[in-house]
C-alpha cells in the first residue's frame, strides 16, 4: 500500500467529530487536525473565545466548526447541549 493511498482511506470528509477541551491544548490539536482529514467539527470547552479561535482555525481549512460553550463535567449542561 503506497503511502498516498493510506493517506486517501484515512479521510473524513462528509464526517463530523465533537471535540472536548477544543480551546486549547491537545483538544485543540486533536479538532484541527481532525479538520484537516476533512471533518466538520463540534468544539466544546468552557471558554468561547479560545473555541472561537479554533473555529476560525478551522474554518481556514474549508471545515465548518460549532462552538459550544460548556463544561462537560456539568452533566446537566451535557444533556442540554446542542
Amino acid at each position: 500500500m503506497g503511502e498516498d493511498n493510506f493517506i486517501d482511506q484515512m479521510r473524513l470528509d462528509s464526517k463530523v467529530a465533537v471535540v472536548t477541551g477544543a480551546g486549547r491544548g491537545l483538544g485543540k490539536e486533536i479538532a484541527l487536525a481532525l479538520a484537516s482529514a476533512g471533518s466538520d467539527i463540534g468544539l466544546m470547552a468552557r471558554t468561547e473565545s479560545q473555541l472561537e479561535e479554533t473555529a476560525r482555525e478551522i474554518e481556514a481549512y474549508g471545515r465548518k466548526a460549532m462552538v459550544i460553550p460548556i463544561d462537560v463535567a456539568k452533566s446537566e449542561e451535557v444533556e442540554h447541549a446542542p
